[in-house]
């Protein structure tokens, strides 16, 4: 009768953790969140930032090389 308890404890130990896991992995949504949204955005406004500078530079560059001349 204790045998029979210990083994059921030891797997009980054995597969709580692994059914936490379980059910915390799949309860992870894959909806983005308003946050991850606005941060996207975020992101998308500096990259185009980042191009428009880029271009500028190109620009000027160009500009001064012509004027040099």
């Amino acid at each position: 009768m204790i045998r029979t308890i210990r083994k059921l404890m030891a797997l009980a130990v054995l597969l709580l953790p692994l059914l936490f896991l379980s059910v915390n992995l799949t309860s992870c949504k894959k909806d983005e969140g308003t946050a991850e949204k606005m941060g996207k955005k975020i992101d998308q406004a500096v990259e185009k930032a980042k191009e428009g500078a880029k271009d500028a530079k190109e620009k000027v560059g160009e500009t001064v090389k012509e004027a040099t001349k």
